[in-house]
């Protein structure tokens, strides 16, 4: 089991089965960016790495040019930049995956890693295999990758109607509209990959 720790400290790995935590990324030195007076801006553990042996996290750096967070980082006297980099539970070692990246998830090979632009809008996908970089989608949010590793499913909009849910294959090819009505985000798929669990909202009355 993988967490942020109390007020941002750190992420931390336990055992399933129960035992003391331990401290995987210790941010200590980096308190004042990424502790202090914005807890969104804290470090957050998003997901293991495919297999098993690391943690993907999204941690924040300073920089001098800005992203979408960079107007709410401002307002506080600091300038950033999210990143999400995966950390061995083994040694520490840690790798960036993606910079400029809010959110981010693996197909189940591991190969491709799905991500969200730093400002919360935009989904690129990376292959890690070749380095190859794609865009999905220059709107889209939410993104999750369905058990097979063939498609994503995400949240996107059209002409018509905002926050609905799409699906694109992984490897390139024209995404698929699902849903016409209503609001949905946060898109889950269910293990045998039939269904689409999402929060959402009816707009029909």
């Amino acid at each position: 089991i993988a967490f942020t720790g109390s007020r941002g400290r750190g992420i931390w790995a336990v055992p399933a089965r129960g035992g003391k935590p331990s401290l995987v990324y210790d941010n200590t030195g980096e308190q004042p960016l990424s502790g202090g007076t914005l807890p969104q801006h804290t470090p957050r553990a998003l997901s293991f790495t495919p297999d098993g042996r690391g943690i993907t996290c999204l941690r924040f750096i300073p920089r001098n040019s800005g992203t979408g967070l960079k107007k709410e980082a401002e307002a506080e006297g600091i300038s950033i930049t999210p990143v999400i980099e995966t950390v061995s539970i083994a040694t520490g070692e840690r790798k960036i995956v993606a910079e400029n990246a809010s959110d981010g998830c693996w197909s189940p090979d591991g190969r491709y890693f799905v991500y969200v632009d730093g400002d919360y809008y935009g989904i690129g996908v990376i292959d890690t295999a070749t380095g190859e970089w794609r865009r999905i989608s220059s709107s889209g949010k939410c993104p999750t990758v369905t058990p097979d590793g063939q498609s994503l499913i995400y949240v996107d909009w059209d002409i018509n109607a905002t926050d609905q849910l799409f699906r694109a294959p992984l490897t390139g090819g024209k995404p698929e509209q699902l849903t016409f009505e209503g609001i949905w985000w946060n898109p889950k798929c269910s293990p045998d990959g039939e269904w689409v669990l999402s929060s959402g909202m009816d707009l029909s009355g």
